[in-house]
């Protein structure tokens, strides 16, 4: 039996853009890329939204070299194998002058594939930790029972309040301890005092990949945010101080700013170095009363070539006067052979004399340096 044509013409494993709209005025734009899950004759299933799209509301992502993704099959139907280029990584990581400086994005990423918050700097490969401040809020965006579910992640930064005055000291539990209480969960992101109250709450974070194959088992998938168990959490902010000691990165609540996370990079991780390079994920939840929720973060390192920028013309030399050839009096003594009258003739002249193109320009320097 044939299978029915499908009009829209998706297949599984396609990247396509997904037209939403904003919750305030509806105006539609488009989000994504994401990856095409399942089809029907009429819709398609997506990583990242829950809901079927209508094909109407989906179009083909534009392909881009640096991050184009292909997919393949794998003896399992209902599991995608997904890979990039790596060319243009080994390109910029092969570079014989390791001190070069690149520009180094690193970047956070919700589960859905929205880049929620990101730094940019010049600095030689491998040499720049800074400290990374994602907001939960925006993590949560568009996922069920933070009151976000029709708002995307930039449409999160309105409703977002930073001032420090409302924070306080947050309320940590241990195992069998009493567990702080959470807002209701369809306003824990919604309203200043909310967010206020999510700040005092502990949460945990366990990573999605693990040095033994068998921990990645216990600790579950996605559906559990990899906490599955309990000693799965490698670091987080409660009164038992999870830890590891192979996690690459240490999360707690920024002491400035509201339901903002401070994540920074351990020794560990910064000896993985190259697995930056591709996308890593970790799951957090907070330690509450009845089924722990949370959310899930991605962390990248984007590397990119500086662009070359003329070099001169030295500001040490600006608006130097053309150069002076000194005049060197000298004295000559000539003993005539064939004319009178006999005696000594003494006769004076100027001599300019020649600096070599090099020294010229030392000298120029030179008395630039002693005008500043």
């Amino acid at each position: 039996m044939e299978s029915p044509e499908i009009p829209h013409g998706f297949q599984v494993g396609d990247l396509v853009l997904v037209r939403r709209h904003r919750a305030g005025n509806l105006e539609p734009r488009w989000k994504g890329p994401y990856s095409v899950l399942f089809t029907t004759p009429t819709a398609i299933k997506v990583n990242g939204i829950a809901a079927w799209i209508h094909a109407s509301h989906a179009k083909r992502a534009p392909k881009t070299p640096e991050d184009e993704w292909t997919v393949e099959k794998t003896p399992n139907p209902l599991k995608l194998r997904l890979r990039r280029p790596t060319a243009s990584l080994r390109e910029m990581t092969s570079n014989k002058d390791p001190h070069s400086p690149r520009q180094l994005t690193w970047q956070v990423f919700s589960a859905t594939g929205d880049l929620i918050w990101s730094v940019t700097g010049k600095r030689p490969l491998w040499t720049w930790w800074p400290p990374l401040y994602p907001s939960w809020c925006k993590l949560a965006a568009g996922a069920p029972g933070w009151g976000l579910e029709a708002l995307a992640p930039d449409e999160v930064n309105d409703m977002l309040d930073f001032s420090p005055h409302i924070y306080t000291s947050p309320r940590f539990g241990g195992p069998g301890a009493v567990r702080a209480p959470l807002p209701k969960p369809d306003a824990s992101c919604r309203t200043p005092g909310a967010r206020a109250e999510l700040t005092k709450t502990p949460f945990y974070v366990c990573p999605k990949n693990r040095p033994l194959r068998s921990d990645m088992w216990k600790c579950g998938d996605e559906s559990h945010f990899f906490c599955y168990y309990w000693g799965c959490e490698t670091t987080g902010q409660a009164n038992w101080n999870p830890t590891s000691t192979w996690g690459s990165i240490d999360v707690k609540w920024a002491k400035d700013r509201v339901a903002t996370l401070n994540i920074t990079f351990t020794e560990m991780g910064r000896k993985y170095t190259k697995d930056w390079l591709q996308t890593r994920r970790w799951g957090l939840r907070l330690y509450v009363a009845g089924a722990d929720p949370g959310v899930l973060l991605d962390i990248r390192l984007k590397v990119e070539p500086v662009s070359p920028k003329a070099i001169g013309p030295n500001p040490v030399l600006k608006n130097q006067r053309p150069l002076t050839r000194a005049r060197i009096k000298v004295t000559t003594t000539l003993k005539p052979e064939t004319f009178e009258p006999t005696g000594d003739t003494t006769t004076q002249g100027y001599l300019s004399p020649h600096l070599p193109d090099t020294q010229e320009c030392m000298f120029k320097l030179i008395r630039g340096l002693s005008r500043l």
